[in-house]
């Protein structure tokens, strides 16, 4: 497609803003990749844990990490 003699590309999902969004105007992508980087960061907090980290690296990692 071009518009103003300037070539636009056509994508299924692109990221703006850190908001993944599909042709569809729908939240799939965005809800897919917010959960798989919730998993990995909860999956490195067991591993503190397991590790014997104190409570109060536990909370800063979760409070800066996970929380938001």
């Amino acid at each position: 497609m071009r518009v103003a003699d300037v070539e636009i590309e056509h994508v299924d999902v692109f990221k703006s803003l850190g908001v993944y969004i599909n042709r569809s105007l729908k939240w799939d992508e965005h809800v897919k990749s917010i959960r798989n980087k919730a998993a990995s960061r909860i999956h490195f907090f067991k591993q503190l844990k397991r590790s014997s980290v104190g409570p109060d690296d536990l909370f800063h990692f979760y409070a800066t990490m996970i929380r938001p």
